[in-house]
């Protein structure tokens, strides 16, 4: 049997403190309803490659359905199928007991909002690329706002680079008016916001399996 890696245990733990049941042991039967919307973003056809991404969705996906999670699990997902992730899961997640929305991949911060960016992300050279080329973290969040119970939004997406730069020297922030993620405030209530680092500041994809 797969172990689950240190990487997914450090999620498990978040949700331990959110949802205590959620480490039962499998064999109790759990009533609530649980679901999840896990993305991976590695291959970027104009950014720079990312080796951790796709890893880190794959243990963390793992990891959910072992404490009885549905899990929607994208890996290198372009637009198209990012925004049909959110459509399905947004569904799923109207009057769930608990939902978790993790993201690995390329992000931006742009007058203090989030930006996800899939692999087929083109140029961007102004703000009209970012709404139209990225996923706005505020869709998550309207994704959430149906749940009835415990939300968790995980976001492992803070470097840096300036935002006119081409996508093929970006790493994972393409810019912005500051570094890093912003700190999410818009329908953030009731919901547990996880960065790899702190707001507006820049973290490292390391060189191992899995993100640090």
């Amino acid at each position: 049997m797969k172990l689950i890696s240190s990487f997914a245990a450090g999620v498990l733990s978040v949700l331990a403190m959110a949802l205590p049941i959620v480490v039962a042991p499998l064999d109790v039967a759990l009533a609530d309803r649980r679901v999840a919307l896990v993305i991976g973003n590695g291959a970027y056809q104009k950014l720079n490659p990312l080796p951790n991404p796709v890893n880190d969705g794959t243990d963390v996906a793992a990891a959910l359905r072992k404490v009885g999670f549905e899990v929607i699990e994208g890996t290198n997902v372009d637009k198209a199928d990012f925004d049909e992730a959110l459509i399905k899961f947004e569904r799923m997640a109207n009057g769930a007991d608990a939902a978790f929305f993790y993201y690995a991949g390329h992000g931006l911060q742009y007058q203090k909002q989030n930006y996800l960016l899939p692999v087929d992300t083109k140029e961007i050279t102004d703000d009209v690329d970012i709404r139209r080329r990225t996923v706005n973290v505020s869709s998550v969040m309207d994704a959430l706002q149906r749940v009835n119970g415990v939300k968790i939004v995980v976001l492992d997406a803070c470097r840096d680079n300036p935002l006119n730069k081409q996508l093929a020297t970006a790493s994972r922030n393409v810019g912005g008016e500051s570094r890093g993620l912003a700190r999410i405030s818009d329908k953030a209530e009731g919901t547990i916001i996880v960065y790899a680092t702190g707001a507006d500041e820049l973290a490292q994809d390391g060189t191992g399996r899995n993100s640090p």
